[in-house]
């Protein structure tokens, strides 16, 4: 499978290789090195999976333009890739926008959390003024604290939507930079 990958990256044209590889290091990068909520989502536990879950996702996207036969496949599939990933990313900037919550604490300055869907209904009736940054601040920004103000279900559920939304657009950007540059090759 790897062998594939390199070989349908080596095919394409050289503009679109750099982009293509760093499309595919991107989630492994922005993990380890990224600050920003919006580049790599807070995933708690998943994120010691989250990544190199990602980068096979993205991985296995880069080989669908191999099945493009003609430039007018490939002409179709790039107007199909670049609608879909912007779907993709404005889904994906609503839930950072929604459920990605950044609180300023004393000792670490700004942390940033994602939360769940739904706040469990206990909590609910003893703070039901309370917004989402404020309920975080009184819970806690450990998981397992995470998980008793929001229903444990539903942060997960958020946790691997986060995740897939973000794989799933930068997946389809390989995809749209694939057929894109079986539109550049010759035959």
């Amino acid at each position: 499978m790897w062998e594939e990958m390199i070989d349908s990256i080596r095919q394409f044209a050289p503009q679109y290789r750099l982009p293509q590889a760093a499309i595919l290091g991107a989630p492994y990068l922005a993990q380890h090195y990224g600050q920003a909520s919006f580049v790599w989502p807070p995933l708690g536990s998943l994120e010691t999976y989250g990544a190199y879950a990602a980068m096979v996702l993205i991985g296995l996207f880069s080989l669908l333009p191999n099945v493009l036969e003609n430039k007018q496949q490939a002409k179709s599939w790039l107007k199909w890739a670049m609608a879909t990933t912007c779907v993709a990313f404005m889904l994906y900037a609503f839930l950072v926008e929604r459920y990605v919550i950044s609180v300023e604490t004393p000792a670490n300055g700004v942390q940033t959390r994602s939360v769940g869907f739904r706040v469990e209904p206990r909590i609910r009736a003893l703070y039901p003024d309370k917004n989402d940054p404020e309920l975080l601040r009184i819970g806690g920004l450990e998981d397992w604290q995470i998980q008793k103000v929001w229903t444990p279900g539903s942060v997960l559920a958020l946790r691997m939507s986060l995740l897939s939304t973000f794989a799933i657009t930068l997946g389809l950007a390989n995809v749209a930079l694939g057929a894109a540059a079986r539109l550049k090759r010759k035959g």
